[in-house]
């Protein structure tokens, strides 16, 4: 299977969308507003998304079916693995390995792929795919949607750590360098 990528965010009459390429084709298309309950063009079917805060991430395609991707812990931001269901069709597991890499893993196992938020990541995600799975497109599509969300909630959780860590320590260092 060929790498899924990200486009960059593309605004036009006001709605922001990001599109996501198979290869060098392009498969999907998401809406990003609002952040908890938005939608996406796939291959020209219209699927609903929903990005709480808190629990499982939900797809629900065109056809009806609904996947899942459930993370170990209440946020998104601090999970290490994030489980997902195809509808009961399949599942995958994501497998945070370090930081900000992950791991694609089939339930048996296999490395279907992986991501990492390194080096622009959350700006251009590329989902690495192994070139012997075989996940039809809805599954690889869903995929590469879960890890986008992944990475922009390890960055909004890191970022407003270092935010309020500077807002602490900014009267200290003002207090340090007037005495």
């Amino acid at each position: 299977m060929e790498n899924l990528t990200w486009g960059p965010r593309e605004t036009t009459d006001g709605h922001t969308t990001v599109s996501l390429a198979l290869g060098d084709r392009e498969v999907a298309v998401f809406g990003t507003e609002p952040a908890d309950d938005h939608s996406a063009t796939v291959q020209g079917d219209e699927w609903r998304l929903s990005a709480p805060k808190t629990g499982p991430l939900r797809a629900t395609l065109a056809d009806g079916r609904v996947f899942t991707a459930t993370p170990d812990k209440s946020r998104l931001a601090r999970a290490k693995t994030i489980t997902v269901d195809f509808a009961g069709e399949a599942e995958a597991v994501f497998v945070n390995e370090a930081r900000t890499d992950w791991v694609i893993e089939a339930t048996d196992g296999t490395k279907l792929g992986q991501f990492s938020g390194a080096n622009h990541g959350v700006r251009k995600v590329i989902v690495e795919m192994e070139p012997d799975a075989d996940l039809p497109v809805d599954r690889a599509v869903f995929n590469a949607w879960v890890s986008r969300m992944a990475l922009e909630a390890k960055m909004i959780s890191s970022t407003v750590v270092l935010t309020v860590s500077l807002l602490i320590l900014t009267p200290l260092i003002i207090w340090f360098f007037l005495n």
